[in-house]
């Protein structure tokens, strides 16, 4: 396995905010769509991480440690099993809501399957020059 003491400090720190799924509360939008930390790992940690699960953090952390002393994902699940469970539950939680949001209906479909946008003509009249709205006569003087 790898040592991580030798790795690069950054592909440590770009993994653990992949780990973390903090690419899914980045403003980045390269990031969001990439999936995957695209930027300086440390400003995303320092950014995201906060917004995360205690608990995801602390599994990411063991992790971490099990990887520095060679352990597999089954070795640390049988070692550190609350911590690894928290991980995995703030993923699939990430993976549940960027489901819901790709599977909402769209304001724009078609053949009736959701609202229509607005038209311009079903927008509210605009007002004239003198301010007074284009439905009403102007006031009397």
């Amino acid at each position: 396995m790898t040592d991580t003491n030798d790795a690069d400090p950054t592909l440590l720190l770009r993994w653990m905010s992949d780990m973390l799924c903090l690419w899914s509360l980045c403003a980045n939008t390269a990031c969001r769509r990439g999936r995957a930390c695209a930027r300086d790992p440390r400003q995303c940690l320092a950014r995201c991480a906060p917004l995360t699960p205690e608990e995801a953090r602390e599994g990411v952390a063991v992790m971490l440690d099990g990887l520095g002393q060679g352990l597999g994902y089954d070795a640390l699940r049988e070692e550190a099993p609350d911590e690894i469970a928290a991980v995995e539950d703030w993923i699939a939680r990430v993976e549940a809501a960027r489901a819901i949001g790709e599977a909402a209906p769209c304001s724009r479909a078609p053949c009736g399957e959701g609202p229509a946008p607005p038209t311009r003509a079903a927008a509210r009249p605009r007002a004239r020059a003198g301010g007074a709205p284009s439905d009403r006569p102007p006031p009397a003087s």
